[in-house]
């Protein structure tokens, strides 16, 4: 089962998903095995304009740190946005028909997606709407419903 956060912002994933409930971390979580054991898996979404939010502010690393103190074995984060690198290379997302800047430099949003890869271990997907971003949450949940990986 798949537990969805209540939290506004993310009403759009639960009829997907699965059973909305209080979560004090992530956007999605749920049990599953590895190893030979169970694991927790904690999985947030970011859209372009939060995640360059939570860059600026910190609050994306400390939402991890909260998490793995929490007990997650896996985090994963969704960056649920169409994005580019502008011609004087700020990063710029797409809303609706129109291109929105950042006021980020696209390299820093990598970078940051990087350190949080090498640093902290959490596995960073790409997804270009909710419907692929909730297909991403049902395929990380399949495969650690089966050890056979």
């Amino acid at each position: 089962m798949i537990w969805v956060t209540t939290a506004a912002n993310d009403k759009d994933l639960v009829r997907p998903l699965g059973v909305a409930t209080y979560l004090p971390q992530g956007d999605a979580i749920f049990k599953g095995k590895a190893d030979g054991k169970e694991v927790k898996v904690c999985v947030e979404r970011k859209k372009m304009r939060d995640l360059v939010n939570c860059i600026n502010d910190g609050r994306h690393i400390q939402q991890v740190r909260q998490a793995m103190a929490a007990g997650f074995d896996y985090y994963t984060l969704v960056v649920e946005a169409i994005w580019r690198s502008a011609k004087d290379g700020e990063a710029e997302y797409k809303a609706g028909r129109n291109w929105t800047r950042t006021g980020m430099p696209w390299t820093r949003v990598q970078a940051y997606l990087t350190e949080l890869h090498y640093l902290m271990g959490v596995q960073v997907l790409y997804s270009k709407s909710t419907k692929e971003t909730c297909d991403l949450i049902k395929a990380l949940y399949r495969f650690f419903s089966t050890e056979d990986h």
